[in-house]
């Protein structure tokens, strides 16, 4: 008996809606491996500068990531689901070995295709570099920041917030300092751009520049492990 035109609609109806069930979580998932390909694309020098917003690791970028990890999952489990009730015991079987199979995808793909990625000081500054410069930049007509507690800082300029553990700079007479973590209640450590040469001494919001390494030029990085 050939299908009705309704059945005929109703089932392609189906077809569409299984698609969109098995490629939802997909989409997610690599959304998710996508905190580790861009680090690892930019760590190459192949990242489009438009796109190192992905790098940041502060911000909204980390949260979005973090939400995606936290729905991945349960997602994935969903789908499968969906799609059993959709195809009967055969589908079910498919659906979970699928599923599998998915996860496992997007894991080859994030080791092979984007390799082991380096979080270290040197990596971390090379991948913001550009970010890093432009805000140097942008502060050349400024002498001093606003004196506070532990120095002298400024607020990042509108975008480059997330450059920095608080969204502000430590600016001085000739050197900018990016605090990249600060310790409670007080102690930071970060990248310098030092025009006089090694920022060792310089104050840290509560702790002094010891054993500085010279990245290039006049980058430094102090208190970074």
């Amino acid at each position: 008996m050939q299908p009705t035109p309704a059945g005929t609609t109703r089932a392609g109806r189906r077809e569409v809606g299984t698609v969109v069930l098995g490629a939802v979580p997909l989409l997610v998932w690599v959304a998710v491996a996508g905190s580790h390909w861009s680090w690892a694309l930019a760590s190459l020098g192949v990242l489009p500068d438009d796109l190192l917003v992905l790098t940041w690791r502060r911000g909204l970028v980390p949260v979005v990531y973090g939400l995606g990890a936290l729905v991945a999952i349960p997602l994935t489990v969903v789908a499968a689901i969906g799609i059993a009730r959709r195809r009967g015991a055969r589908g079910a079987a498919c659906a979970g070995v699928g599923s599998v199979a998915l996860v496992l995808a997007v894991a080859a793909a994030d080791v092979v295709v984007a390799g082991p990625v380096g979080y270290g000081t040197r990596v971390a500054f090379e991948v913001h570099r550009p970010a890093y410069e432009a805000v140097v930049a942008q502060l050349d007509d400024v002498s001093v920041g606003t004196a506070d507690g532990y120095g002298r800082y400024l607020p990042l300029p509108e975008g480059y917030g997330p450059l920095t553990v608080r969204g502000t700079v430590d600016v001085g007479e000739d050197h900018v300092f990016f605090p990249q973590w600060t310790g409670i209640p007080d102690d930071a450590g970060g990248f310098f751009h030092m025009r006089s040469g090694s920022p060792a001494g310089l104050d840290m919001r509560g702790w002094a520049c010891a054993d500085p390494v010279h990245l290039d030029d006049d980058w430094w990085a102090c208190g970074m492990g």
